[in-house]
């Protein structure tokens, strides 16, 4: 190990933090700096006027600057910033430096990310340190319901319970009715919020912050990235008008009775930079459904796709498997076999392949291509959908209507639905997309008589 490290003069002043010694640099007479981040005041210059928001709406925004905040206020945040800048550089720049020449390999070194792995590391070894120790509880069967005795350390002292309680009858001295309330779920955080997406939908962590971010680029929701699952005391109103609306607007808030109370979700005191994750107002301008799919290309392996964000095209798609879940809206493509060559044994192992675990009763299955002898595709159902399965008829026809929206065509041929074997996709749904039909060599002719005329007419402008 080396005994003394020094910095290169040359660069000695690439490790020095410049603590900006007059606050007059950062003073700029009628500028007003607008920032939807706290982090990002840590620039190192203030205004006199500062407006801070978390709002992306044009109407937010106006409204924030007819009520500007003198920027001496945010001298603090200010403060709070240059610290932080300067331990990045005497922290970070430093000592990755030093650690990196003492061990003759690459060592980061950070503010944040060294604490954050020393956490990691504790817990680490907490779990590895931790030592297991059994328990019994003895149990005995009673017609409806389970009674559970004491734990007991040791074995032999839980079966000795047991034996002594065959061949007994048990008595129920006492009877406890409780009443329990269930509070309703607190707003979504980003963590919360990939949770239930990944428990319902089957999104990882990466696609919900993708999707969220793209919605609020479109300003229909608020900042994603948040640790907060409530909302300041002057959204009140804001929210109230949202609940109003999706109340009125969607089909889940139709049985919904009764105010809100908002007050339930309020508490600026718990709110740090972000607030929770909501729709913004701007739906109730757009009707929260103007969203554009996006567009994604046929792959020959596994796909799994969100048809909800994603759009494709059926006609692309060359003899596979599709499984396709309703519910969530989740499809997913086997392997391509022209392609890959690869035929699995089941719709279950391709389910597996693209990472479904659970649900598979949930999934309606068959085969899909387009070509040959289908120019126009053919979905076919396997098992065959009988429309006497009222549960199992309207999942198919839920999964026709998403293929209608997905390069279906008039003349795709739909087989194993209902009582025909096989019938075109407009038998069952009218109004779908015709081909385009290309006219043929004699149609051509009669739309350019003139073209005719001027043929027979070169000849003799020749002669003369």
């Amino acid at each position: 190990m080396a005994k003394n490290v020094t910095t290169i003069p040359a660069t000695r002043n690439r490790f020095t933090a410049d603590p900006i010694s007059s606050r007059k640099k950062r003073r700029v007479a009628g500028y007003a700096r607008v920032s939807t981040d706290m982090e990002d005041q840590q620039t190192s210059y203030a205004a006199q006027c500062d407006y801070y928001t978390n709002y992306m709406e044009d109407a937010a925004i106006r409204e924030g600057f007819s009520h500007l905040w003198p920027g001496r206020d945010y001298d603090r945040l200010y403060d709070a910033a240059l610290c932080r800048a300067g331990a990045d550089w005497l922290v970070g720049i430093n000592a990755t430096r030093l650690f990196s020449v003492l061990y003759g390999v690459t060592l980061n070194v950070g503010r944040v990310m060294s604490p954050t792995l020393a956490l990691l590391v504790k817990r680490e070894a907490e779990i590895r340190e931790f030592e297991s120790t059994p328990f019994y509880v003895p149990e005995i069967s009673c017609k409806g319901f389970t009674a559970s005795g004491e734990r007991q350390t040791e074995k032999g002292a839980a079966e000795k319970i047991c034996r002594s309680c065959e061949g007994q009858e048990a008595v129920v001295r006492t009877v406890e009715k409780q009443t329990k309330t269930v509070q309703p779920p607190r707003l979504y955080d980003l963590t919360t919020l990939q949770r239930e997406c990944n428990r319902i939908y089957g999104y990882t962590a990466q696609q919900t912050l993708d999707y969220l971010q793209a919605l609020y680029e479109k300003k229909l929701a608020t900042y994603p990235r948040t640790d907060s699952q409530y909302l300041t005391e002057d959204m009140q109103g804001t929210a109230l008008s949202l609940v109003n609306w999706l109340r009125d607007n969607m089909e889940f808030g139709k049985c919904c009775d009764g105010e809100p109370d908002i007050g339930r979700v309020t508490d600026g005191n718990k709110v740090t930079d972000h607030h929770a994750v909501i729709p913004t107002s701007e739906i109730t301008r757009t009707g929260g459904m103007r969203i554009q799919r996006e567009k994604t290309a046929i792959m020959p392996e596994i796909m799994r796709i969100d048809t909800v964000g994603q759009a494709i095209d059926m006609q692309q798609i060359d003899n596979r498997r599709f499984m396709f879940n309703p519910d969530t809206g989740v499809l997913v493509l086997g392997r391509q076999y022209a392609d890959t060559g690869i035929i699995n044994s089941s719709h279950a192992q391709e389910l597996a392949d693209a990472g479904i675990t659970k649900d598979y009763d949930g999934f309606v299955r068959g085969w899909i291509g387009a070509g040959g002898e289908y120019p126009y595709g053919v979905i076919h159902f396997a098992p065959s959908v009988d429309e006497r399965n009222i549960t199992l008829f309207e999942r198919a026809f839920d999964t026709l209507e998403m293929f209608a929206r997905n390069g279906g065509m008039a003349p795709t041929v739909i087989r194993g639905f209902g009582d025909r074997w096989e019938q075109p996709f407009c038998a069952i749904l009218p109004g779908l997309k015709e081909p385009e039909k290309k006219p043929s060599v004699r149609e051509q002719l009669k739309q350019k008589p003139e073209g005719r005329k001027d043929r027979n007419r070169k000849p003799k402008q020749q002669e003369r």
